[in-house]
């Protein structure tokens, strides 16, 4: 059975910096997060805590943007176990 999270907010690239600020935001304004992270899984764990320090609740969710078939299935699961999201910022990118 699904859970109702119709306050859960994806925010890709949360693992660190801006992606981070807004996660951490986001979860102090009351709503729940999905953590999206590709390389950084410590950051983004720290986050995640945060986060669950707000008194919110959280996940991870591991995959690559540019991979639109990996990118696909990890959403749909994510979207089966716990419904459809609020909300999505877009934050993933690349630092140079």
């Amino acid at each position: 059975m699904k859970e109702d999270h119709r306050n859960t907010i994806l925010v890709t690239g949360a693992s660190r910096g801006i992606g981070r600020a807004v996660a951490i935001e986001l979860a102090r304004q009351g709503y729940d997060i999905a953590v999206h992270y590709v390389r950084d899984e410590r950051g983004a764990a720290a986050t995640l805590e945060e986060i669950q320090s707000n008194e919110a609740n959280g996940r991870l969710l591991c995959f690559d943007v540019s991979d639109r078939e990996h990118s696909a299935q990890v959403l749909a699961s994510d979207i089966e176990q716990f419904g459809a999201y609020y909300g999505v910022v877009c934050n993933a990118g690349i630092t140079r």
